[in-house]
């Protein structure tokens, strides 16, 4: 039995993921490579974690230009560290939410979704697109006076400079307890890969070495079942979910909207019905076991 979960980890790790458009036409695509259940599981985040090392070598350089490849040498200059980072079409769909759920997020700007080219931040995001298996839609919190990290979060740390301060992205690899393991890229200005990290969390501050730095924002992926976007499949968003499926829910405004739809469609089949209600019930443990990451929201949703 542990042979054939591992035989389904290795093939969604190594699926070829098609470039995701924001907007799909049809609900039933909208859907990640990655079954929410295996990204909370052990098995599933070490290997995934020791094939990614093995992708991407501690101590190696992420500055190619292909986001899937290393080199041997570190940059020499602000445009070679750029270059490192995920390609412009395969850019994910990203929403912000602020302390109020469902109220205040919008699309990513664009002088935001110029960063994804950036070295730190590339390299988080490159490392989340492989975990959650595909081009997914990106719930970011900026209210992190209670973070709970999970394996998977993309970190944005604040660090202090003579000059005032710079941001940096992580990517967490390991929980346990106040403590965390981290990937990340770029922490000197040499595009240099580095893994197993340690540092320690406490509500919106992260210790690294003597230093502790404040968590400015995090990011995770949006979930089949979560219409509220607080990041969890419980019997708050199942009760939501039936509220759709009766008429009675009084959907938030426009885009947000359209991701509650894509959230609640939890069969794929472009509508809410109680045959959602009846699968959301089935909510354990923060997520639906059999379900899958969303990577677009439908804006032809059919109601």
């Amino acid at each position: 039995m542990k042979h054939k979960h591992f035989i389904r980890i290795g093939a969604a790790l190594l699926a070829t993921v098609a470039v995701c458009s924001a907007f799909p036409v049809s609900a039933t695509y909208n859907k990640s490579t990655t079954i929410q259940a295996e990204a909370f599981t052990t098995p599933y985040q070490t290997f995934f974690m020791v094939s990614e090392q093995y992708k991407f070598p501690d101590g190696k350089y992420w500055n190619s230009g292909d986001p899937d490849t290393y080199t041997d040498h570190p940059c020499s200059a602000e445009n070679h560290r750029r270059i490192g980072g995920i390609p412009r079409d395969t850019y994910c769909t990203h929403f912000k939410f602020n302390t109020t759920v469902n109220v205040g997020y919008t699309q990513l700007p664009k002088t935001e979704i110029m960063t994804y080219v950036t070295q730190c931040y590339g390299f988080a995001r490159k490392l989340a697109y492989d975990f959650y298996g595909g081009c997914n839609v990106w719930l970011r919190q900026h209210s992190c006076a209670n973070y709970k990290p999970r394996v998977g979060d993309q970190l944005r740390i604040r660090i202090p400079t003579n000059n005032g301060t710079v941001d940096h992205s992580i990517f967490v690899t390991e929980v346990k307890s106040g403590t965390i393991k981290f990937a990340d890229c770029n922490w000197d200005n040499t595009c240099q890969i580095r893994w197993n990290n340690s540092a320690t969390v406490q509500n919106d501050k992260i210790k690294i070495g003597s230093n502790a730095y404040s968590l400015v924002w995090y990011d995770r992926p949006c979930m089949s079942g979560d219409v509220n976007g607080d990041t969890l499949v419980n019997s708050t968003d199942v009760a939501i979910i039936k509220q759709m499926a009766e008429g009675t829910y009084q959907y938030p405004q426009a885009f947000n909207g359209m991701y509650t739809k894509e959230a609640g469609d939890i069969n794929n089949d472009g509508k809410i019905t109680m045959a959602d209600w009846d699968l959301a019930k089935y909510a354990q443990r923060g997520y639906l076991a059999e379900q899958r990451f969303l990577t677009g929201v439908n804006s032809a949703f059919a109601f």
